[in-house]
């Protein structure tokens, strides 16, 4: 089966950590389908030309977004947690 980007639920963002004047690293908590497993989505996100944010996947990070990261990781664990 397919995946239907229709099933995705964002359940939280949990934390949003600014990498720049207009990108930043966001951890959000989706599941997918009413049945899915809570998981933990880390996204890079950016503004473009028309001023719209646009998300693509984290790739490479330096030492201080690293560390930002770390926090926001362990803010998604209590997010997780509190889910049960």
């Amino acid at each position: 089966m397919a995946f239907d980007e229709s099933k995705d639920q964002k359940l939280g963002e949990v934390a949003r950590v600014s990498t720049g004047e207009k990108s930043s690293i966001v951890v959000d908590v989706v599941r997918y389908g009413d049945n899915g497993k809570p998981k933990v989505q880390v996204t890079r996100t950016f503004v473009n030309k028309d001023g719209e944010e646009g998300r693509k996947k984290l790739g490479r990070i330096s030492l201080e977004e690293l560390d930002d990261l770390t926090y926001a990781l362990e803010k998604a664990k209590e997010f997780l947690d509190q889910l049960g």
